[in-house]
């Protein structure tokens, strides 16, 4: 039997239209059973399609091309992979008009997957980041900082607060209008990051809240430069501490204001 897309038996009579006139009786002759099918399918396919099967097929062409992306490296489920697959195949298919309830059924199994794993993150990520501003915002020095420079307060913060999210991201997401702002690669990477950013705007307070009183230099010292190896007896950290001490003595003696990160 011959087999034609839409497009190929549109081409395909115009071929025949193009032909002479004993050639179209005879093509029409011999293969007339079969262009009658073929139009009897495009036509169930034209009246199947209707809105609410085009928008899932798009939905499905987003879940593949968009979402399994952004979730594949995050996600340690096999049945969600195999749905990937399964979708792709489902959509190459010639009878995808028939399996429609299975395409909605794969495609809303991968976004329910990619909204878990971005709340998940979002509530995460925001939960760290708002635990580090209000650490900052307990210290004596951010206070006096934000009474008289409220504008700085505000762009030294800013790392931070950038980072807990909105509601208004967060809830498109659980509604299913959005894939969010950030990635869950970028909100995994803010996660790890949250420690060390927390300590940089520390160290940046400190900074500015000395210079608003000292004229003396400012150094920041690493302790971790002193602990490098691990510590397994007490003359080991009897020497650890002495390199530390000593260098702190020498920047006291400088009249240096240190600074320990």
């Amino acid at each position: 039997m011959l087999l034609y897309g839409n497009a190929q038996a549109e081409q395909h009579l115009l071929g025949i239209q193009a032909s002479a006139s004993d050639d179209r009786v005879r093509i029409l002759r011999e293969n007339g059973p079969q262009f009658a099918e073929v139009w009897d399918k495009v036509r169930n396919l034209r009246e199947s399609l209707d809105s609410k099967a085009i928008a899932l097929l798009r939905n499905s062409r987003t879940a593949i091309d968009q979402v399994w992306p952004r979730l594949s490296p995050h996600s340690s489920s096999p049945e969600i992979a195999k749905s990937v697959d399964e979708l792709r195949v489902l959509l190459a298919s010639d009878q995808f008009i028939d399996r429609l309830d299975e395409i909605a059924r794969r495609t809303g199994g991968v976004f329910e997957a990619y909204k878990k794993a971005y709340l998940d993150l979002f509530d995460r990520r925001g939960r760290d980041f708002q635990s580090a501003i209000e650490e900052i915002r307990n210290h004596v020095e951010w206070g006096p900082l934000e009474t008289s420079k409220p504008e700085a307060a505000a762009t030294l913060i800013a790392p931070l607060t950038t980072r807990v999210g909105t509601d208004e991201d967060r809830n498109a997401v659980a509604r299913g209008e959005s894939l969010g702002k950030a990635s869950l690669t970028e909100m995994d990477s803010d996660i790890c990051a949250a420690g060390g950013l927390k300590s940089s705007v520390l160290v940046r307070l400190q900074e500015l809240s000395i210079r608003a009183d000292e004229k003396a230099p400012i150094r920041r010292v690493r302790v971790s430069q002193f602990f490098s190896k691990p510590i397994q007896t007490q003359a080991e950290l009897d020497n650890a501490l002495k390199l530390l001490s000593d260098s702190l003595q020498k920047y006291i003696d400088e009249g240096a204001v240190i600074i320990l990160e």
